[in-house]
């Protein structure tokens, strides 16, 4: 009997972290970062810690410019942790890249240049690691546009070429068909295209791809933040 409760208890111990984890997500689609990270904390799972840095970086938004370089890094603080727990992650190295990306953002080109290399790895890694991770090959298209956009002598050195913007926006959205989020990115991604033979063909294909977008359901906050900025960025391109 005793054998039977101990089962039951570590079953139901495994479904209330599952619980726990799943309440962390539903409060950040809901747009309550600092709930989601609060109860994050407390699991102390890689996966919770994932989620916190996402959390956290997704509040980078909502905050003044000046305060978000300090947010990046606290996020970049948890997607270490998440890594440290569990190095087989792809969550985790993808919301290290993903915190990485941001806070690049808001410092000088000479301290980030050396930042783009290590978001480059940790995208590959998570990849690698979850090859249904749709969000990696979206800002692995991204950092390829990013880069490239700086010019032959910053892209050269660090590998970036626009080429891979299209297959890895692709995948991103055949992994993800509804998520308004990855259309916007392409549309932002092919807007960057330098090269004077492509660049108006590229505009026209932003376009197209932000139409589908402002067709998909915003389902949660941060799809109703995106669902506006697609239609805001259609609306200035027509």
């Amino acid at each position: 009997m005793r054998s039977i409760l101990v089962t039951l208890a570590l079953a139901f111990g495994s479904l209330a972290l599952a619980a726990n984890t799943n309440d962390v997500v539903n409060l950040l689609e809901k747009g309550d970062t600092k709930g989601a990270v609060t109860m994050a904390l407390t699991l102390n799972t890689a996966e919770a810690y994932a989620y916190a840095a996402r959390a956290t970086s997704y509040s980078g938004a909502l905050q003044p410019e000046n305060e978000r370089r300090a947010i990046y890094e606290k996020a970049e603080d948890y997607a270490r942790k998440a890594i440290q727990l569990d190095k087989n992650s792809g969550l985790a190295h993808f919301e290290l890249a993903r915190a990485l990306g941001r806070k690049a953002q808001f410092v000088g080109i000479l301290e980030s240049l050396p930042i783009a290399p290590e978001i480059r790895r940790e995208l590959e890694t998570a990849i690698k690691l979850d090859s249904k991770l749709a969000g990696a090959y979206v800002a692995l298209a991204v950092w390829n546009a990013e880069i490239s956009s700086k010019g032959a002598l910053v892209s050269g050195p660090l590998g970036a070429d626009f080429d891979n913007v299209r297959p890895n926006m692709q995948k991103g959205i055949q992994l993800e068909p509804d998520q308004i989020i990855h259309r916007l990115e392409f549309a932002k991604a092919l807007l960057k295209d330098g090269n004077r033979r492509t660049k108006n063909k590229s505009r026209q294909e932003a376009i197209s791809i932000l139409e589908a977008a402002v067709k998909l359901e915003a389902t949660d906050f941060w799809a109703k933040r995106d669902l506006a900025e697609a239609k805001s960025l259609l609306a200035s391109l027509k």
